[in-house]
């Protein structure tokens, strides 16, 4: 993709939003913040794009890179609509190789934490931690169920009910500009899109077979969140390796903590990546 960032321009510093090539996907590249404490690569829930982190890249310390991309069916990537999960982990890695030679930090919320962990998994010493928001311990059938249902009756069919599931029946005026905005970005996904993105997360294996591969692991769950509580994301703590992970709750920001409560997730980020940065 001309004038794009590619995979292979490692150490090249990527620009606030601009097109970019990652393993072979066009996509589009979002980033702020100067390095001066090292880089930080998220990566998005199922449904959202390389905007969802803004509001958390606006109350981060300016010294961490923070940069996102769409991935696989999402943003300015959302004509890519038959992909793997594995594909999109080679889309994340190369995204780890762009952000230059240093350790990088991972976010991953939601179906982004089952991508960041694989790609924590085959990274090695390129990546510094892991840090998990509301994402769940394994994949399955149910998702599966629902990329069958979005092939059926496409991308309209599920709206509400997603709704429903990242903010709750009763979200309150404060949550409208995030819901709007996630509510459009769900809407820009073509039918087999999202049908491929939830296939992907129901092939997540989960974490026992990644334990050894990991870095230390932050899991990050809302108390009021109705996809991935807290007990939900305990497992993943029971399944890395003892001692190398941590689950710490918010008090409220159901599935959307990033968009909802922007502040409580960048303080517990910024501790634990002082602390995995040292």
């Amino acid at each position: 993709m001309s004038g794009g960032m590619n995979a292979q321009d490692a150490g090249a510093v990527p620009p606030d939003d601009a097109p970019a090539g990652l393993a072979g996907l066009p996509t589009r590249w979002r980033a702020g913040g100067t390095g001066a404490h090292g880089s930080v690569l998220m990566l998005h829930s199922l449904g959202l794009d390389r905007l969802a982190f803004d509001p958390l890249r606006a109350v981060l310390d300016r010294g961490w890179r923070a940069a996102s991309f769409d991935q696989y069916g999402h943003g300015a990537a959302s004509m890519h609509v038959r992909f793997t999960l594995d594909d999109c982990v080679d889309a994340a890695r190369a995204a780890i190789e762009a952000l230059g030679p240093g350790p990088v930090h991972l976010v991953g919320h939601s179906m982004g934490g089952a991508i960041a962990a694989l790609a924590a998994s085959r990274a090695g010493a390129r990546v510094a931690s892991l840090a998990l928001i509301a994402s769940p311990p394994a994949g399955g059938a149910a998702y599966r169920d629902r990329g069958e249902q979005a092939r059926r009756q496409g991308v309209e069919a599920q709206v509400a009910g997603t709704m429903a599931r990242w903010f709750g029946p009763e979200p309150g005026p404060a949550a409208a500009a995030g819901m709007d905005y996630a509510r459009a970005a769900l809407r820009s996904m073509q039918a087999e899109g999202l049908a491929c993105s939830w296939d992907a997360l129901a092939a997540f294996p989960g974490y026992a077979g990644l334990r050894d591969a990991l870095p230390r692991v932050l899991c990050m769950a809302a108390a009021d969140d109705l996809s991935t509580p807290p007990e939900a994301m305990a497992r993943i703590v029971r399944d890395c390796r003892p001692g190398a992970a941590e689950l710490r709750e918010l008090a409220g920001g159901g599935h959307m903590a990033p968009l909802a409560r922007p502040a409580d997730v960048a303080a517990l980020l910024q501790a634990f990546w002082r602390r995995t940065s040292s």
